[in-house]
């Protein structure tokens, strides 16, 4: 079972950052699974990878800000790299026992659902706005 599924309520109108953000839940739900049942080698395969397709996708997205002239762009990368550090603050206190398994979950699905919901999707308005 999912810990957390796709809605229409994630979709930013930018079928790129859609897909990624759908990729990020999947990676999302391997971090739980993991959690689960896998060693810590496994996990911290797992959170790496979060991380990575993060970073991945952070870049993507700044892209088009810079690509679109996107009048927020700044505020925006600055929450990037807010999220990034608080991300691997919160992973770094899971795996010194600091935190326990539903914390960094919590943390981690209401980080990705709100930038979605609050930031992502006022990039995807501007878009849809020009067009």
């Amino acid at each position: 079972m999912s810990l957390i599924s796709w809605s229409k309520n994630l979709e930013t109108g930018i079928a790129s950052i859609d897909e990624q953000h759908r990729i990020l839940l999947e990676i999302l739900n391997t971090v739980h699974a993991t959690m689960v049942g896998s060693s810590e080698g496994d996990l911290d395969a797992a959170f790496q990878r979060l991380m990575d397709y993060t970073q991945f996708h952070f870049a993507h997205e700044e892209k088009l800000f810079e690509q679109h002239k996107y009048p927020f762009a700044k505020k925006h990368a600055q929450e990037h790299q807010k999220l990034k550090s608080d991300a691997e603050m919160r992973i770094s206190e899971y795996k010194g026992g600091k935190i326990g398994m539903i914390d960094i979950l919590a943390f981690l699905i209401d980080w990705l659902q709100e930038h979605i919901v609050n930031s992502d999707k006022k990039f995807g308005n501007f878009i849809a706005m020009k067009h």
